[in-house]
């Protein structure tokens, strides 16, 4: 069974905890692409469904990243896709309380310039 489908069993058995160990053996075998930020967000999902709003916040905020460096174009036209992890990145940091802080206040800096950017239709 290959190891998005291993992810995939793991998850629907509710077994999140060896579905982020599966899917970070992806990140793993592939080099940088454009699925790291689906597999980051994959990742996230499986963190935000254990209670676990910190790393889900981090890694949310890592698909964002990356989501906007792969994006070479010369007006980035994944800001939007950006701004939807970064916006759920400050959503899972604001349940950690006191220690979510300061992650809470930057990812929502980070929205606002997204939101300038890119508009909502």
């Amino acid at each position: 069974m290959g190891t998005i489908s291993r992810a995939f069993a793991f998850e629907q058995s509710g077994d999140y905890r060896s579905a982020v160990s599966s899917l970070m053996r992806i990140l793993d075998d592939i080099e940088a692409s454009s699925e790291w930020d689906g597999v980051c967000e994959w990742i996230a999902s499986d963190y935000e469904k254990m209670g676990d709003n910190a790393q889900a916040g981090f890694w949310y905020e890592t698909a964002g990243q990356l989501t906007l460096a792969g994006d070479t174009s010369p007006v980035p036209r994944k800001l939007s896709q950006t701004l939807s992890y970064v916006q759920k990145a400050s959503s899972c940091y604001s349940k950690c309380g006191t220690e979510g802080e300061l992650a809470t206040q930057r990812t929502k800096a980070i929205g606002m310039v997204l939101e300038r950017a890119c508009p909502p239709v």
